[in-house]
C-alpha cells in the first residue's frame, strides 16, 4: 500500500479479534434490513463490520452481538469510516456507550 492511501491511525482502544461462531447483525437506525456479512474486530470503543452494501459515515447503527449460548448484546453507535473492499464494505463504528469488560472479554480472542 503506498502511504497515500494510509490513514493515521486515531483508535483510541486495543481492537482484539471476535472469537468463532460470534455473530453480527447491522442495522441502519430506521432500517429494517441486516447489512452485516461479519465482524472483522472489535473493542470496548467500537467495531468494524464487513457490510454488503454501502454506508453513509455519520450514520447511527445498531449492532446486534451473539456468542454461541449466550445472551445477544446490543450496541449503538456511529458509522466513522468507509472502506470499500471490492463489493465488501467495511465500516468502523463507534459505540455510544463503551462495552464494559466482560462483554468484550466473552465475545473476542483473549491475548489478541
Amino acid at each position: 500500500m503506498s502511504g497515500a492511501t494510509l490513514q493515521t491511525e486515531q483508535r483510541r482502544c486495543r481492537r482484539r479479534q471476535p472469537l468463532e461462531g460470534v455473530e453480527v447483525v447491522c442495522r441502519a437506525w430506521g432500517g429494517e434490513a441486516d447489512l452485516a456479512l461479519g465482524l472483522l474486530d472489535l473493542s470496548s470503543g467500537g467495531a468494524c463490520v464487513a457490510l454488503r452494501e454501502p454506508i453513509d459515515p455519520c450514520r447511527d447503527v445498531c449492532l446486534t452481538l451473539e456468542a454461541p449460548g449466550r445472551a445477544p448484546l446490543e450496541c449503538s453507535g456511529t458509522v466513522s469510516w468507509v472502506s470499500a473492499r471490492g463489493e465488501v464494505f467495511c465500516v468502523g463504528v463507534r459505540f455510544d456507550e463503551p462495552l464494559c469488560s466482560a462483554d468484550l472479554l466473552r465475545l473476542t480472542r483473549h491475548g489478541e
